[in-house]
């Protein structure tokens, strides 16, 4: 498995809590991505069909992981994004990722904060 600087960035910022959406989309813009939330969407599901992260929608209960995988997962997350006119924030904010243990074993000890 191929991690380059910003993989390890983002992932970091899952290490000590779950990583939003709106997180990833704002390091892609950063780093200077001419396309940051379609380029956050295939990180996410890179990185999800890699087993590295499991996502999921924040309610007032946690983390609801979604089941998901592949073009299936690539389908909720982009019905999920579709913004809601009276909550345009909500979806990107919610739509939330968790390390798994094989993404915790990535990420190396100077950026686990």
């Amino acid at each position: 498995m191929h991690t380059s600087e910003i993989d390890l960035e983002v992932l970091s910022r899952g290490w000590s809590d779950w990583l939003r959406f709106a997180e990833v989309v704002q390091l892609f813009r950063e780093a200077g991505s001419a396309a940051p939330r379609e380029d956050s969407i295939l990180w996410v599901l890179r990185f999800c069909s890699e087993g590295v992260l499991e996502a999921g929608n924040y309610d007032i209960q946690g983390l609801n992981k979604w089941p998901e995988r592949g073009r299936e997962l690539e389908s909720r997350m982009r019905e999920w994004l579709v913004p809601d006119p009276r909550d345009p924030l909500g979806a990107v904010m919610n739509l939330m990722f968790d390390l798994t243990a094989i993404g915790r074993r990535l990420i190396p000890d100077e950026l686990q904060f």
